[in-house]
């Protein structure tokens, strides 16, 4: 089981865990991800801890193992494919996510979130500044 490490999981600390005077425990490796370590999805399950899950209970087990879904994406317990961004793009052969000058300043699960959720209208200057690839900007 191979799924990309996910700095905002609930089962990640936070970056002051354990700490005696409210200092930083806790770094990352890629300073661009610290803002996010144990931060984001505090009340939620992310993308990748439901995906842990589902693969560690093999909850797709008995649908067709011709379904492939790509970008990220797993085959969740109904034989669809779930995906990292909330739509159905990954359950369709798609050509390669760069698109040169158009990307997320933000991890891009975090910016689809805030995109599904309406950011783009309500807080257009953050977002075209942060994730100008999720608001198709």
């Amino acid at each position: 089981m191979t799924v990309d490490y996910e700095y905002s999981s609930v089962m990640h600390y936070g970056i002051r865990a354990f700490s005696w005077n409210g200092a930083q425990t806790i770094k990352a490796l890629h300073p661009d991800k610290e803002s996010s370590i144990g931060e984001v999805f505090r009340k939620e399950l992310s993308f990748t801890d439901v995906k842990v899950v589902s693969l560690m209970y093999q909850c797709a087990k008995q649908c067709d193992s011709s379904i492939i879904c790509n970008n990220g994406g797993y085959v969740d317990q109904n034989c669809k494919c779930i995906c990292p961004d909330g739509s159905d793009s990954c359950s369709k052969a798609t050509p390669d996510d760069e698109d040169g000058e158009c990307f997320n300043a933000h991890d891009s699960w975090k910016c689809a979130v805030l995109a599904n959720k309406g950011e783009c209208q309500r807080n257009p200057r953050f977002m075209l500044e942060s994730c100008k690839k999720a608001c198709r900007l």
